[in-house]
C-alpha cells in the first residue's frame, strides 16, 4: 500500500510539473487588449505609459538602432520631438501563441503622423514580433522588434483583418 501511495504521489507530481500551463482564448484576448492600449499610448505620445507595457528586463530591437534595454532608455526612445506627432498606430496580429508564461505575437503594423503640424506622412507599414512574459499575473512585453516594409508594399493583410 505504501508503494502504491508513493507511486500515485510521484505520478501526480509529474503530471502537475510536466507541461507548461496552456492559456485560453481569454488570455489571448488580454494580450490583444494590451497591444491596442499600447498603440493608443503611442498616439497619445506618453513615453511613461508606453514604457509601462514593458517588463523590467525588456529589450527593444528597433530598426537602425542598437538594442535598448533600460527603463530610462526605453522611455527616451518613445519620447517624440515637439515637431513630430503620431496620429495613427495600428497592429494587425497574424498569430498569437501562448506557451506557459510566455507568448509570441507577430504581425504587421501601420503608423502615420504629421511633422511641423503641416506635413502629413504615412501610413507606413511594417512587421513586428513581440515576446510577452507573464509577470505578477500581468502580461508584459519582454522583447519588441519591428522593421519597416518597402514603400511599395501592398498591405493585403488589411483585407484579411
Amino acid at each position: 500500500m505504501k508503494i502504491f501511495n508513493a507511486t500515485l504521489l510521484v505520478l501526480a507530481l509529474l503530471v502537475s510539473c510536466g507541461e507548461p500551463k496552456q492559456y485560453t482564448a481569454e488570455e489571448k484576448a488580454k494580450i490583444m487588449m494590451l497591444a491596442e492600449a499600447f498603440s493608443a499610448s503611442v498616439v497619445e505620445a506618453d513615453p511613461q505609459k508606453i514604457a509601462s507595457f514593458y517588463s523590467d528586463s525588456a529589450v527593444l530591437v528597433p530598426p537602425f538602432n542598437d538594442f535598448i534595454t533600460s527603463d530610462s532608455a526605453i522611455e527616451n526612445y518613445w519620447t517624440r520631438s515637439a515637431n513630430s506627432k503620431v496620429t495613427m498606430h495600428k497592429l494587425y496580429p497574424q498569430e498569437v501563441h501562448i506557451n506557459g508564461n510566455e507568448a509570441t505575437d507577430w504581425g504587421y503594423y501601420a503608423i502615420a503622423g504629421v511633422n511641423n503640424d503641416t506635413v502629413n506622412w504615412g501610413p507606413v507599414y511594417g512587421k513586428y514580433l513581440v515576446v510577452w512574459k507573464k509577470e505578477n499575473d500581468e502580461w508584459k512585453m519582454y522583447a519588441d522588434a519591428w522593421n519597416r516594409m518597402p514603400q511599395d508594399f501592398k498591405p493585403d493583410f488589411l483585407e484579411r483583418n
